[in-house]
């Protein structure tokens, strides 16, 4: 065409060679940004597991971690995730102690209905000596069963991002994925609860259903669940009506079996477990055979004083045992009240008998 003339901005070879090294670089430092990122770098100081709950010396529901709660049917999965947050807020519950002052906790309910969900909500304030009639501040309980199956995990990611809580309770977590049995689906869930509970440094529990012909929790959402996390709780209901509750797989040290009634509130309230119980019986009947033997020592020796010494020596006879046993055994009635130390030597405490 006359006139026209054609004016290109064409790139130079070097211009071009410039641009895709520089793209290059880019590329392998993000590469291996992303490979330092997961990394395990011996020279580095990790910290250890920062749990929201102790019992007896070992943590459970630590921040950045996920746990679960299985048991039958109606079994009383949403009482244990009661007394857990109530402990979260601060409240000793039995032998459950928190490790700080007390912190927030969302509860996502996707199985109730309003109603029985703010029953659930009382009963929190209840165990936290709070004003079952008002909101507060700490806790925060939301009933998503009318809400779309679509529409839930995003909502509590949204509310955990806003909210920091110490804990987040998810009762339960079938009603996130349309089926338990996808491996896919039950995969993307739990990732993405481990992904909130690190980014937002708190910990998810969530409640989930075991099979009804054995222990295992449901589908393949329950199997993904057993494999990441941290702490998994099993309820187990008793012929008396009270439950129990052992943590059955855990990465870290178990924290001991606790049980619990229901009282006539509908309050969970700690009882001896059964172990306790036959630990009990246990050091009852020891006691009671320690106090009978002491007992036959003083009367044998026919005074209300022996020397440490002689006490040793007539132990030995009485129990059948050896010389370290004996002082074993001279200790435990100390520190059980069977024996009293003076400056003279050991007497009787007076309600076993004195001479």
């Amino acid at each position: 065409m006359a006139g026209f003339r054609m004016t290109t901005n064409i790139p130079t070879l070097q211009e071009i060679e410039k641009v895709v090294t520089a793209d290059v670089a880019a590329v392998e430092e993000a590469a291996m940004d992303e490979k330092e990122r997961y990394l395990i770098d011996l020279s580095k100081k990790y910290t250890e597991p920062n749990f929201l709950i102790k019992s007896n010396g070992a943590g459970v529901l630590a921040r950045g971690d996920i746990a679960a709660i299985k048991a039958k049917s109606k079994s009383g999965k949403s009482f244990v995730c009661s007394i857990f947050a109530s402990v979260v807020l601060g409240t000793p519950w039995g032998d459950l102690q928190p490790t700080f002052e007390g912190g927030k906790v969302l509860y996502f309910d996707t199985e109730q209905n309003k109603l029985n969900t703010a029953k659930l909500a009382k009963r929190v304030h209840a165990l936290c000596n709070f004003d079952i009639h008002s909101n507060s501040d700490k806790f925060k309980c939301y009933a998503l069963r009318q809400m779309d199956m679509k529409d839930r995990l995003p909502f509590i990611k949204k509310r955990i991002e806003e909210e920091k809580p110490a804990l987040a309770v998810i009762d339960g977590i079938v009603d996130l994925l349309q089926d338990f049995n996808d491996i896919k689906q039950s995969s993307d869930v739990i990732q993405a609860l481990m992904q909130i509970s690190a980014d937002n440094d708190c910990s998810v529990l969530f409640v989930l259903h075991e099979n009804k012909s054995d222990e295992n929790m449901r589908g393949h959402v329950g199997s993904m669940s057993a494999q990441k996390c941290a702490d998994v709780f099993q309820v187990e209901k008793r012929k008396d009506g009270t439950l129990n509750v052992t943590e059955c797989e855990c990465r870290n040290l178990p924290i001991p079996d606790f049980s619990f009634a229901i009282d006539s509130y509908g309050i969970p309230r700690p009882m001896q477990t059964q172990k306790q119980l036959q630990a009990a019986e246990k050091t009852a009947v020891k006691e009671a055979k320690f106090r009978q033997v002491f007992a036959e020592i003083f009367s044998a020796k026919g005074t209300s004083i022996i020397r440490y010494s002689d006490l040793v020596s007539m132990a030995k006879l009485h129990f059948a045992v050896e010389d370290r046993m004996a002082k074993e055994n001279i200790k435990w009635a100390k520190e059980n009240g069977i024996l009293v130390v003076n400056n003279d030597g050991y007497s009787l405490d007076k309600c076993n008998g004195a001479m």
